[in-house]
C-alpha cells in the first residue's frame, strides 16, 4: 500500500514507496486502487530514490490526488525483504495471514 505524496505535474505523482519497498529486477508492479481494481492510466512506475516512486500518468485518464492510496504489487521481492517485520498476505481485500519476518535488518 503506498500514498500520493504529492503531483508535481498532471501526468506525475509521486508515491511514499521506493528502492525500500520495489525492486523492478522482475519487471514493473502491478497496480491496483484499494479496492483492488486495476487502476487505468497508470502508464508506469519508476524508481524516485530508496523512499519514493513516480508514477507517470495519463492525466485524461486519471486524476490521482494528494493522500490517494493505491496497492503497488511488486514482481519480484528478494532484495527488500529484510527491509520489513511482517509479510501480510491478503486475497479479496481481506488479510489472511500475517508472518513475522525473522532475518529483518541489514547484515542478517
Amino acid at each position: 500500500l503506498t500514498t500520493v505524496c504529492s503531483r508535481p505535474t498532471p501526468d506525475r505523482a509521486v508515491v511514499d514507496c521506493g528502492a525500500k519497498g520495489i525492486d523492478l529486477v522482475g519487471g514493473m508492479p502491478a497496480h491496483r486502487d484499494d479496492h483492488g481494481k486495476p487502476i487505468d492510466g497508470v502508464l508506469g512506475y519508476r524508481l524516485g530514490g530508496d523512499e519514493h516512486g513516480i508514477l507517470d500518468l495519463d492525466p485524461a485518464r486519471h486524476a490521482f490526488s494528494e493522500g490517494a492510496t493505491l496497492e503497488l504489487l511488486p514482481q519480484h521481492c528478494d532484495p527488500t525483504v529484510n527491509l520489513h517485520d511482517y509479510f501480510v498476505c491478503h486475497r479479496g481485500g481481506r488479510v489472511e495471514a500475517v508472518y513475522h519476518i525473522a532475518g529483518r535488518g541489514p547484515g542478517i
